[in-house]
């Protein structure tokens, strides 16, 4: 299985950033492969920092934390497939600044901030829709 580690983020406001992968057509969380001496709380907030730009977000409660595992076809064998889990963390956003990175070039990836209820509509996968919404009522 394929480890993977990503973030909820929200900005002071209560919006929730989204990435749009403009190749694939698809909103989702940022996320990404945990690296050999990561931890996943390290490596959703270096995925998330390198997929939106921000440079300032925390993960708001290590503890709480929301998984995704899904088989998917493998790129280089369409006869294979893989499974991945993903875990999300709960993140905020500390600050504004943001540029453009590599990776958003690389990956096709844009991004945007929207209410809880636009986001849960722009979602492209059901698994992601159920975690947004167990985040969603966990913070009431």
């Amino acid at each position: 299985m394929i480890h993977s580690a990503g973030g909820i983020i929200r900005n002071t406001n209560g919006d929730i950033f989204l990435i749009y992968n403009t190749r694939d057509k698809t909103y989702q969380f940022p996320k990404g492969h945990i690296e050999k001496g990561e931890t996943p709380q390290m490596a959703a907030i270096r995925e998330a920092m390198e997929e939106t730009g921000y440079r300032n977000i925390a993960i708001e409660n290590s503890v709480q934390k929301y998984t995704a595992i899904y088989t998917f076809k493998d790129p280089f064998d369409k006869n294979r497939l893989k499974k991945k889990q993903v875990t999300f963390f709960p993140m905020i956003l500390k600050s504004e600044e943001q540029s453009d990175t590599q990776e958003m070039k690389d990956e096709n990836l844009e991004g945007s901030w929207f209410s809880p209820l636009e986001a849960m509509a722009k979602l492209s996968f059901v698994n992601l829709k159920d975690i947004l919404n167990k985040y969603l009522i966990s913070r009431k």
